[in-house]
């Protein structure tokens, strides 16, 4: 897992708000940073994996590298329990917006979070995403 990953991971992981909305896999909060979800998991779940863009322009300077980076963070649970998904997308929301995220090797200049926005919708889940913006530089 690259140290991106790992920050993100455990900023979801960290809150115990959060984490006693969620149901367990392998006796751990269901939060995935891989695709696909295992078969045997059970909702609600997270899944928190790549990124949807990773820009270097502009966010360079000649002594330092930066990235500029969008993350989706998506929340699902199974249809008919909206009011949930809500109340897991809102939390992941309040974590990320205007807060710190600290990557191993890297110094954090901003983090944002906008939604929740609907996700693709699925026979048996409502899911809801959370899109994180961040910036970084080599720290």
């Amino acid at each position: 897992m690259s140290a991106i990953t790992q920050a993100i991971h455990g900023k979801l992981e960290g809150d115990t708000e959060l984490t006693g909305m969620l149901a367990t896999y392998q006796g751990r909060p269901a939060i995935f940073t891989f695709e696909p979800v295992p078969e045997d998991a059970i909702r609600p779940y997270i899944i928190a994996a790549g990124h949807v863009s990773d820009n270097y322009e502009g966010i360079s300077t000649k002594t330092r590298a930066g990235r500029d980076i969008l993350r989706d963070i998506r929340c699902y649970v199974d249809r008919g329990d909206m009011a949930r998904v809500e109340d897991i997308a809102e939390r992941v929301r309040q974590l990320f917006h205007r807060g710190s995220l600290e990557i191993t090797g890297w110094k954090t200049v901003r983090v944002n979070a906008s939604g929740p926005t609907i996700g693709t919708p699925e026979d048996t889940a409502h899911g809801l995403i959370v899109t994180i913006s961040f910036t970084i530089q080599e720290g």
